[in-house]
Order: C-alpha cells, then sequence, then structure tokens
C-alpha cells in the first residue's frame, strides 16, 4: 500500500480547504479554487506533490470533482432552454474537427487547417452571442 499517494492526497484536500475558505470569504467559485489549489500545489510553485505519477493522478481526481460539482449546479431547465444551440453546437463542433483532423491525416497543406481554425471561431462566437444573449441566473 502506498502511503506517498495517501500523503499527497490529504495535502491537497486540506490546501483545497484553506483555499476556497479564503475564496468563499472574498465570494470568487469554489471551482476556481480548486484550480488555484492545483496550480499552488503542483511542481511549478511549491512542489508539495512531487511525484509526476502522482500529479496526473490527482489531475484525474480533480477533473471528476470539477464535473461533479458542474453536474451539481446545472440545471436541466437551462439545458432543454438552450436545447437547440448546445446540440448545433455540439454536432458543428465534432464535424469541424473531424474535418480539420482529416484534412492533417491527408497532408493537406496548412492554409486548408487555417480555413477550417477561422471557420470554427466564427461559429464558436455565434453560438456564445447566442447562448449569452438568453436570460440566466448567475452562478
Amino acid at each position: 500500500m502506498e502511503l506517498a499517494i495517501l500523503k499527497d492526497i490529504v495535502i491537497i484536500f486540506a490546501l483545497s480547504t484553506l483555499v476556497n475558505l479564503v475564496f468563499t470569504r472574498i465570494r470568487i467559485p469554489t471551482v476556481v479554487g480548486y484550480l488555484i489549489t492545483g496550480i499552488i500545489a503542483g511542481p511549478h510553485l511549491l512542489t508539495l506533490v512531487e511525484a509526476r505519477h502522482n500529479i496526473e493522478l490527482m489531475a484525474e481526481i480533480g477533473v471528476v470533482l470539477l464535473l461533479f460539482t458542474i453536474g451539481l449546479e446545472f440545471s436541466l431547465k437551462h439545458l432543454l432552454k438552450i436545447r437547440r444551440i448546445v446540440f448545433f453546437g455540439g454536432f458543428l463542433q465534432v464535424a469541424l474537427t473531424a474535418g480539420e483532423r482529416q484534412a492533417v491525416v491527408a497532408g493537406d497543406d496548412d492554409k486548408r487547417i487555417v480555413e477550417f481554425a477561422i471557420i470554427f471561431e466564427h461559429f464558436q462566437q455565434l453560438a456564445d452571442f447566442s447562448i449569452e444573449s438568453l436570460d440566466f441566473p448567475a452562478w
């Protein structure tokens, strides 16, 4: 049984608790606190978690917790309200990404790849504008 990973988990949870206590007082969302905790404890700042494999494992656990938090805060009513944008945007993203990937595999020049990126960015801005025009309460 590896106790080093357990020590790292305790350090991460303790640090995230402290960071989120401070962030709650200044009214910053806890998700941002988790991200800041990862930056602080990572190998480039305080190096509290040194082993690269353990860092990758912590990142995977963090993604699971982040998705769980988002799932708790997301409302089915809001999803139904934006379903056209979500399904259209998701289909468009998959189609454009697959087309760009096919262009790379086929060996097309860089101009084609840049064209795909510009088209994708244009549609992404349209989707962002449409979502922002809906009336959502602050999270």
